[in-house]
């Protein structure tokens, strides 16, 4: 039950940094930017990087991305030991390929962290006036890679769960029913 809690102490935390980034967010969103910060992200090279640091054109701007990126280095401590802790003490409770697989994406988990390090410091770097076709690419490479890992940690950690309250539904509901080779009374 400790782990349970620990995790959903991680999750409260990863919450309650999402919540503090959301007003720099709201200030970086453009018709250019919809996607706020995921598009600097996501800007691949320096023409799409352009494009997002024109829509930003403003000290003001500037600053909320910054300030917005510096907060998401907590924001990734939180969420990678979320991950990790869930997907790590998922895979516990199952055999075979169900349990290999949460293990590797703890460490996949773990690696996305990594990876959102990289990408925050060439954001920083770029948001810093020093853009450059290899910050740009290896910002948005490290991105996708990033998401694609949170995304996969997260839907194993519902299914997994959702399997795990299966299991707990089923074994309780055996144990409720008597066995017709047991006396009633």
């Amino acid at each position: 039950m400790n782990k349970i809690l620990f995790s959903l102490f991680l999750l409260a935390c990863t919450l309650v940094v999402f919540l503090q980034m959301r007003p720099t967010q709201r200030k970086l969103r453009t018709t250019e930017t919809p996607a706020s910060i995921i598009n600097l992200e996501l800007a691949y090279d320096t023409i799409h990087t352009a494009k997002v640091l024109t829509a930003w054109n403003t000290d003001e701007k500037v600053a909320a991305a910054k300030e917005n990126t510096y907060i998401d280095f907590a924001l990734i401590i939180c969420y990678a030991l979320f991950l990790f802790f869930s997907c790590n003490n998922l895979a516990k409770n199952f055999c075979g390929k169900m349990g290999n697989l949460g293990k590797l994406l703890s460490k996949a988990a773990l690696i996305a962290g990594l990876l959102d390090v990289v990408e925050n410091s060439g954001m920083l770097i770029t948001l810093n006036g020093h853009t450059n076709a290899v910050v740009s690419l290896v910002t948005a490479t490290c991105s996708g890679i990033k998401w694609l890992f949170i995304i996969v940690c997260f839907l194993y950690i519902v299914l997994a769960g959702l399997l795990m309250l299966y299991r707990l539904a089923r074994h309780h509901r055996k144990q409720d029913i008597p066995k017709l080779t047991q006396p009633l009374l």
